[in-house]
């Protein structure tokens, strides 16, 4: 079919270049530009490398049909707050999200706000646009809620809490605006508005998951495979 499609096109744009001024060959150019315009375009294959891993990640986790709605899910499950910690890289006490808001816009304290209003603005890994650095919220990857409903209900405190401080994993800045669209969406409801970033994120969704043993939905799955054309 895409071969079919391929010959036909390469012989319209070479009508479309020689005869164009003829009117019935001007409606064919049309049509065919409707055809260009609407056509779905494959995926690009990803890296090698993050194909490796999304496959390696996809093979380790334990899949089910639909994401399950667990009771008793609340955030301070997850801690109460932000956990405090040095910043590996400044040696301070921070917030987690001061320390990847430090880290993303390289501030030199991490708790002086009134540096995140000099700040030089980043690229929002969802948009590909930048960011305003005093509307920024901080995205869990693999949000909290989900993370209840598809395994962390089991798990204990210290590991929940652990969860939702690793900045290394499953945290990123991002715009407050985009993070609150997202809001507790797994893969199958929700992907970046910019299409260049859906396989990054997804294998990204993808090895959290694995790491910390969670499950994900079919629906998660094939997004995941399509996101990074495998």
């Amino acid at each position: 079919m895409w071969r079919f499609l391929s010959v036909f096109i390469r012989r319209a744009r070479l009508f479309c270049v020689h005869f164009s001024p003829a009117r019935g060959f001007l409606a064919a150019c049309t049509a065919t530009s409707l055809l260009l315009l609407f056509l779905p375009q494959r995926t690009p294959p990803a890296p090698p490398e993050l194909a490796a891993s999304l496959t390696h990640d996809l093979s380790t986790l334990t899949v089910i049909a639909v994401r399950p709605k667990v009771l008793g899910y609340d955030r301070d499950q997850f801690g109460h707050g932000w956990a405090h910690s040095l910043n590996q890289h400044t040696g301070q006490l921070c917030t987690t999200r001061e320390a990847v808001l430090q880290d993303t816009f390289a501030l030199h304290d991490c708790r002086d706000r009134r540096e995140l209003g000099v700040a030089h603005p980043q690229l929002d890994p969802y948009t590909g646009r930048a960011m305003d650095p005093t509307h920024v919220d901080i995205d869990h990857i693999v949000p909290l809620s989900a993370a209840w409903d598809l395994g962390a209900w089991s798990w204990t405190s210290q590991r929940r809490r652990d969860f939702a401080n690793d900045a290394q994993l499953n945290l990123v800045a991002v715009d407050s605006t985009i993070n609150r669209t997202k809001s507790d969406a797994t893969l199958s409801a929700w992907m970046p508005p910019d299409p260049r970033q859906h396989c990054a994120y997804a294998a990204r969704y993808i090895h959290v998951s694995a790491v910390y043993g969670l499950a994900i939905t079919r629906a998660d799955e094939r997004t995941a495979r399509a996101a990074c054309g495998l």
